[in-house]
């Protein structure tokens, strides 16, 4: 039974240091991040320690969006470039000069 209340408190102590760990490599990132001001740079630092889970939130916030690959009025080709065509202008219409 006192085996129990040992691995118990063992456990505690991991998960505990595996919070303080998570926090100080997000607040790391945090402070070494250009994105945000001072104020919101202390806020979520504060919010970190304060708030259980909330690293999860700043973590997110640090990541950047990912770039949206189904916008249609991108072009997907790379390897071809605008070389003015046979004829035709860059405006679509005949080319008279």
């Amino acid at each position: 039974m006192e085996v129990r209340w040992y691995v118990g408190i063992g456990v505690g102590i991991l998960g505990g240091l595996a919070i303080v760990l998570a926090n100080l490599v997000t607040g790391r990132r945090l402070w070494a991040n250009q994105t945000f001001e001072r104020s919101q740079k202390i806020a979520q630092t504060i919010m970190m320690w304060l708030i259980p889970s909330s690293v999860i939130v700043v973590r997110y916030l640090l990541n950047p969006p990912p770039e949206d690959t189904d916008d249609p009025t991108v072009s997907k080709d790379t390897t071809s470039a605008y070389t003015g065509g046979a004829g035709i202008g860059h405006g679509g219409g005949p080319n008279w000069s």
